[in-house]
């Protein structure tokens, strides 16, 4: 067959909406897979400077319902944080309200600073305390409020991009702003029991919404040697109560608790995670370049960058966030340590 000839016949394919494989560039196949971006770094006072200045500028209304700045992960071509889970900071102010609603979306809360604010879920108000972490699993009713004092700051995540990309996503307004409450404070609480270190499993409880930000916190510093990761610190993951399994089906958030004078060993891992310092600084090695952080930063490290972290002198927890569920669910999680320059 002549070039010609060949030609033609990739004009009569195209015509039909069809292509040869010999077209394919064989380049895309590659030994294994390849960072979209680069890792990244946030710094807390710039994020709420910003922050501050729009809840200034801009009212929470029936086309803008929830006032958040969301991160843009640089070099991956689409403003997410990750090509599966968006994340951004959200302010509630006293006397507003994020007005009711549910959707498809996975979604969770972890509370920065304030007090006042509230997230009604399925009929149950909660109090917002720092560290809480807030879960709104799919197609539950929620909405925010504040009745007083300091204003409410936490970090919002959810599958979105994910979603958007399947053509899954449904959303429905609830009939007034906000829920009535019908449940009694407690009704869907987690117990300590569904945070515990990867292997052990929770009792049985009802569905969890909040997991308070005290009790991890205290559960981690309590963590022994055995729990030990070498890839994460001190690691306590957050257990669906009912299954055992990651905090939800698409989303694992996890806190690491980094020791002073202990870095974790340089590794990547298939899964995009994001990352909130929550005590103390430290750096992270990623990617070829230095990620230097302290109390309240947030960066996103990608798919397959090799990285370590280590802590100051004073120790670090740090939370994270990461898609490891869809990689495991479809088999293609893997973690592999860095080889040594």
């Amino acid at each position: 067959m002549s070039d010609d000839e060949l030609q033609q016949l990739d004009s009569e394919l195209a015509a039909e909406h069809l292509e040869g494989y010999w077209r394919l560039d064989m380049g895309v196949f590659r030994p294994e897979p390849t960072p979209l971006a680069p890792p990244h770094l946030w710094r807390w006072a710039r994020i709420r400077e910003l922050l501050m200045r729009a809840g200034d500028m801009r009212a929470l209304q029936s086309k803008a319902p929830r006032r958040t700045v969301r991160l843009c992960t640089p070099g991956l071509g689409i403003k997410w944080a990750t090509p599966t889970i968006h994340a951004s900071v959200q302010l509630v102010k006293p006397g507003e309200v994020a007005e009711a609603h549910r959707h498809r979306m996975a979604a969770f809360r972890f509370v920065i600073e304030g007090g006042g604010g509230f997230t009604t879920i399925e009929g149950e108000k909660f109090a917002m305390h720092d560290n809480d972490l807030v879960l709104t699993p799919p197609w539950t009713w929620h909405d925010h409020g504040h009745e007083g004092g300091p204003p409410t700051i936490w970090i919002d995540g959810h599958d979105y991009p994910l979603l958007g990309h399947l053509n899954g996503l449904f959303q429905e307004r609830f009939h007034q702003p906000r829920q009535d409450v019908v449940h009694p404070a407690g009704h869907h609480r987690a117990q300590a029991g569904a945070m515990r270190p990867p292997g052990l499993l929770s009792g049985e409880c009802r569905l969890p919404y909040v997991y308070s930000g005290a009790e991890a916190l205290d559960l981690l510093r309590g963590l022994s040697e055995a729990a030990y990761d070498p890839y994460g610190g001190f690691v306590l993951d957050y257990l669906d109560p009912l299954t055992g399994g990651p905090t939800m089906p698409t989303i694992m958030c996890r806190l690491h608790r980094l020791d002073a004078g202990r870095a974790t060993v340089a590794h990547r891992r298939t899964a995009y995670t994001i990352f909130h310092v929550v005590e103390g600084e430290g750096v992270t090695t990623a990617g070829g370049k230095q990620l230097v952080w302290r109390k309240g930063d947030m960066f996103v490290m990608p798919s397959w960058t090799d990285h370590a972290h280590a802590s100051g002198a004073g120790g670090a927890v740090l939370f994270s966030a990461s898609d490891e569920p869809i990689h495991k669910a479809l088999g293609l999680f893997a973690i592999r340590e860095a080889t040594p320059a």
